[in-house]
């Protein structure tokens, strides 16, 4: 065989989270899979948690999709900005940090196969 077709997923894709995450139990699939063990390359992109905060926050006020973040986006719109970054801020620990830390935990910094980048590199004025 010539492996997955372009249309088959593979048994890993099955792991990825809602809006694309790639997680640990993501990566642990793809290593420990026969068939992707020793091919797989993984760019891993990494955002500062301050600068997930702010985004979220901004995003969550505007478009009152919360996802996998538990907050309550009507109620954050009645705060001001200082006290609706705090709750958001608190949010993302509970939720979005610990995916971060684990995803990055399963991906180790030893790891040929992995490059690891902060997300802030492709934003920054190159000039």
């Amino acid at each position: 065989g010539h492996g997955s077709s372009f249309h088959e997923a593979p048994d890993w894709s099955r792991s990825l989270h809602l809006y694309q995450t790639f997680d640990s139990d993501a990566w642990r699939a793809i290593v420990s899979s026969r068939e992707t063990q020793s091919r797989v390359r993984l760019v891993h992109l990494v955002r500062d948690p301050v600068e997930t905060v702010i985004s979220g926050y901004w995003y969550h006020c505007r478009t009152g999709d919360t996802g996998t973040v538990p907050i309550d986006s009507e109620a954050l719109v009645q705060l001001d900005t200082e006290d609706g970054l705090e709750v958001e801020a608190a949010a993302v620990l509970e939720s979005t940090i610990p995916e971060m830390q684990a995803a990055a935990g399963a991906a180790k910094d030893s790891d040929r196969r992995v490059l690891r980048l902060g997300l802030e590199a492709f934003t920054d004025d190159w000039e």
